[in-house]
């Protein structure tokens, strides 16, 4: 149980910032897919390699998202293991130790939990918990911008 909810939401870590827009927000350009990658440690194996690729198909007043976590081999089966999760994706506005900060909400379209990232800038996402606070090692949590 633990290690799927470890998967889970390693595959929203990689649902990253598109452009930056004006007003500090993150936003796909028309047309404009971006891709975050990040890596994750995990209970079991290896550790969980993640890509996030947010495009700028619009549903509603969101873009959508895709998350592809890979448990890397290390496991009894010694085989990777790999989960593709769809949704929609939006930012968000909160207060976070006196500063407003921006951030990046992963809805998925199956229901299971949500996953929140701060926007560092217009190249870093990192993964944060729902109560918005980081998780004490940041370096793991971390997804940069590919393309």
């Amino acid at each position: 149980k633990y290690m799927k909810k470890i998967l889970f939401c390693l595959t929203f870590i990689l649902l990253a910032v598109a452009c930056k827009d004006g007003k500090n927000g993150v936003k796909g350009a028309s047309g404009e897919r971006v891709l975050y990658e990040g890596y994750m440690p995990a209970a079991v194996g290896k550790g969980i390699s993640c890509s996030l690729e947010l495009n700028a198909e619009v549903v509603g007043n969101d873009t959508t998202f895709i998350f592809i976590q890979t448990l890397l081999a290390g496991g009894p089966e010694k085989q990777d293991i790999t989960h593709l999760t769809k949704g929609t994706q939006h930012y968000i506005s909160n207060m976070h130790e006196g500063v407003a900060q921006k951030y990046l909400k992963l809805v998925p379209n199956d229901g299971t939990i949500e996953v929140l990232f701060r926007v560092v800038g217009d190249s870093l996402l990192r993964m944060v918990r729902e109560d918005f606070s980081e998780y004490s090692d940041n370096k793991y949590y971390n997804f940069r911008r590919v393309f």
